[in-house]
């Protein structure tokens, strides 16, 4: 079973690593059908990290990065934990060496390499349905923004043997939602209620465990004896504005009970109350 929790830099770059290294070798294969291009003037990469290393001694190397995260907006709870829209901002690098072995070594053959295999990893970061398809478990919602690519082209540096080696970083923002589990400070297990109060009788209580509002009727869940007609309290509840005061029961089952007549936003539930059903001797 999979536990919620907020799963930061470290899952979104894993996510996107995870997802080119899968989506690049077929990809690669159609855009050198397209451009006429052979594994050498478009080669695939043989190494993809989420760290950026001291050194680099394999070529192309893939290397995506989380460089900050830019905000967050609460959107919502799941499973009464807080959900959250996190931004982060992203880079993946492309780097490419010329080989003299192949007889691509100077600095023309490695700047082409270079911003040809940037084109395509820029179109895999583009590919939304081809991105979400990966998500393990469909609910952490990845989207890149658009209208936030950026691309950087480093200076060509020559190394040993005359070989070329070229770089460049695609910049995005992507977002992914995150939740906050609350640990939980305690159950409720049973609760033995007394009510005195001059003229009630039949008082009846239940634990509620949630709540929604449709048009002026407020159906609360929770495991109860009560009758349509009784008058019902419900106290303790998160939002306050679920709370209510001797309102009639509309309507029943075995584990709900609605109230009408019930005007305004109350907002989403939160957190469980006491319900404490009566009828009038009056």
């Amino acid at each position: 079973m999979a536990i919620d929790l907020m799963h930061g830099s470290h899952f979104a770059k894993s996510y996107v690593s995870s997802y080119l290294a899968v989506d690049l070798p077929t990809r690669l294969v159609s855009y050198r059908n397209g451009w006429n291009l052979d594994d050498i003037a478009l080669p695939s990469p043989v190494k993809y990290t989420t760290y950026e290393p001291i050194a680099l001694d394999e070529w192309p190397t893939i290397i995506t990065v989380a460089m900050s995260m830019s905000g967050l907006e609460r959107i919502g709870f799941d499973r009464n934990n807080p959900l959250y829209r996190v931004n982060y901002n992203m880079r993946t690098y492309v780097w490419v060496r010329s080989d003299r072995t192949d007889g691509n070594y100077g600095p023309e053959e490695a700047t082409l390499m270079r911003d040809r295999l940037t084109t395509v990893v820029r179109s895999a970061i583009l590919d939304y349905p081809c991105l979400k398809a990966t998500d393990p478990r469909q609910t952490f919602k990845v989207m890149i923004d658009e209208s936030s690519i950026t691309e950087e082209y480093s200076d060509l540096t020559l190394l040993k043997g005359d070989r070329v080696m070229a770089g460049a970083y695609i910049g995005y923002d992507l977002s992914i939602d995150e939740v906050v589990m609350r640990e939980p400070i305690g159950i409720v297990s049973n609760i033995d209620l007394t009510v005195e109060s001059f003229g009630l009788s039949e008082s009846r209580s239940a634990i509620v465990t949630n709540a929604t509002k449709s048009g002026t009727n407020v159906t609360y869940t929770a495991v109860n004896n009560f009758s349509v007609g009784q008058r019902v309290t419900v106290t303790g509840i998160n939002p306050a504005t679920f709370g209510i005061s001797a309102e009639t029961i509309t309507a029943r089952t075995a584990t709900t009970f609605t109230v009408g007549g019930i005007s305004g936003s109350l907002g989403s539930y939160i957190s469980s109350g006491v319900a404490v059903a009566f009828t009038s001797l009056n």
